[in-house]
């Protein structure tokens, strides 16, 4: 079959979201209503628990991650989201100018009571830099979240950071799990068999570094979630390159596989398993932006984008969608805005609910000296029969800039690692980027389609002719390929160029970059 030596596209959707007409879902997982959920004053890193009655609650931070004089806050609502309650309860520290507040690590416990997890960190004369636990306890609500108190406290090494990162997740065996990480401990869970009244000493379950890996990533945010047959599947953040890293357990615990990365880069995870036995995970972009829903049909192996969490009517949407090339090696991007920390429930009707904070530069602030950040909702739908396993894979352009910043750490060959290149109708993806190109070597791929989409900067396609001669150039003495006969084509982004097996191509930009996606298609077999 004769293909057309190039063909250019303005819109990245007729490559990868317009594959969405492809995929056999008979109900595909959609967001069916955003809410805002709070806007009167700065709320950050929320969770959330439905109530015996129906209700959700929402607790959240009013200030930074449990800076100093951050307190507790509590919402509610009672209309599935639609509407949300004034603040009816704080819980604060009993000396707010060095310490500050978290509660988190919500759970139902079946016999209608409220668990969650309450964390004092003191920072000595304020300083961030010097954080430590003051205590760890277990609150319980007896009332439907209108009031908690202490059930019992957590063992912690003194003056280390101990800190859950929930929820709490019942295991099939009856017993209770409590996530979390301790500074210069490790990450894991401390557990409970008698409904929270008493807790183990923290187990370390995350091997650090992994097999294979020569730095400790220090793993931190987490999520579990337990499969249908008993399974726990854990998904974790790592400090170092943004990459999650997997983990399992097949006895309620007892052994752990070895971490695993995946194809996925972020940060603030949250899991929740579906009712057609999926996963479905919600983590803050790793272009710090965006709230990114992924679904997994091998229990977490495996993730396939589905979609972006989007502002709701009347807030304004979050700017910079798009990942930028200068921030990529900062340890952290804000840019105008970004959302993250979601808290996934199920609702009794069986929707899901997720709440996850946000910030924008465009909101107003809500006191002086205070962030902008408030806390959206989304509802999805939880359909028992989607049939999206095996589907294409599709990657997010945001997430470029992620593995770029992940090379510049790790080096290059982390990127290819991080794709799974069984994926799909035998396609590889990677992300490129080619700087300061003047090389007249020129190649040919006889077995493969080449497919390249331009996210940023501009560079020269050369494409046909043929393969002149070998030549020769310095240093290292490297035998190249010279092309004749070559059609020019300047391309930059949104620009799609497909280059058929047989095609000689080569790409150059002498005095600037290009930033790619490029996708290998090969033949079947």
């Amino acid at each position: 079959m004769k293909y057309a030596a190039i063909t250019l596209l303005m819109a990245i959707g007729m490559v990868l979201t317009g594959l969405e007409g492809n995929w056999a879902c008979a109900d595909p997982i959609k967001v069916l209503r955003a809410d805002n959920v709070y806007a009167k004053g700065t709320a950050e890193c929320p969770d959330a628990v439905v109530a015996a009655n129906g209700d959700i609650i929402v607790v959240f931070a009013n200030h930074g991650d449990v800076q100093p004089g951050a307190e507790s806050l509590f919402i509610r609502s009672s209309d599935g989201g639609k509407t949300w309650s004034d603040v009816y309860l704080k819980i604060g520290a009993d000396d707010p100018s060095e310490t500050g507040t978290a509660v988190y690590d919500f759970l139902l416990l079946d016999n209608g009571n409220i668990l969650a997890a309450r964390t004092d960190i003191y920072m000595p004369g304020g300083d961030l830099h010097k954080h430590q636990t003051s205590r760890l306890d277990i609150l319980q609500s007896t009332d439907n979240g209108k009031t908690f108190n202490k059930l019992s406290s957590v063992r912690y090494p003194k003056g280390e950071l101990a800190a859950p990162y929930g929820p709490m997740v019942k295991l099939a065996d009856g017993s209770i799990i409590m996530p979390g990480f301790i500074q210069n401990v490790g990450n894991g869970y401390w557990q409970s068999r008698d409904q929270g009244k008493s807790w183990s000493d923290f187990r370390v379950v995350w091997q650090d570094p992994p097999e294979g890996v020569k730095q400790h990533l220090w793993f931190n945010e987490t999520a579990y979630e337990v499969m249908a047959d008993g399974m726990i599947v854990a998904v974790a953040r790592n400090d170092v390159n943004d990459v999650f890293y997997r983990i399992e357990s097949k006895d309620n615990g007892r052994t752990w596989s070895k971490p695993q990365p995946l194809a996925i880069l972020g940060g603030s995870p949250a899991m929740q398993l579906m009712a057609d036995g999926s996963l479905i995970i919600a983590i803050r972009d790793a272009g710090r932006v965006g709230l990114n829903i992924y679904q997994s049909h091998d229990a977490g192996q495996n993730w396939r984008y589905l979609f972006s969490l989007q502002a709701p009517e009347g807030v304004p949407p979050l700017p910079n969608q798009r990942w930028e090339r200068p921030k990529v090696d900062q340890a952290w991007q804000p840019g105008e805005g970004h959302s993250g920390y979601p808290a996934i429930v199920k609702l009794p009707d069986g929707n899901i609910y997720i709440v996850t904070h946000v910030h924008n530069i465009h909101s107003p602030p809500a006191a002086p000296g205070r962030d902008t950040y408030g806390l959206m909702g989304h509802l999805l739908n939880n359909p028992k029969d989607d049939k999206t396993a095996g589907a294409e894979q599709v990657f997010p352009a945001s997430q470029i800039g992620a593995i770029l910043r992940a090379q510049i750490i790790s080096g290059p060959t982390v990127a290819p690692a991080l794709i799974d290149s069984t994926v799909g109708n035998g396609m590889q993806i990677t992300p490129q980027r080619i700087e300061n190109r003047t090389s007249n070597d020129a190649e040919v791929h006889q077995n493969e389609d080449d497919i390249f989409y331009i996210i940023d900067g501009s560079a020269t396609f050369h494409l046909g002719g043929t393969l002149h001669d070998t030549w020769t150039y310095s240093p290292g003495n490297q035998a190249g390929h010279e092309q004749k006969g070559a059609r020019e084509y300047v391309v930059g982004p949104g620009d799609l160029v497909f280059v058929p097996r047989g095609t000689v191509h080569r790409i150059t930009c002498p005095n600037g970059f290009v930033e790619v996606l490029m996708m290998k298609r090969a033949e079947k077999q």
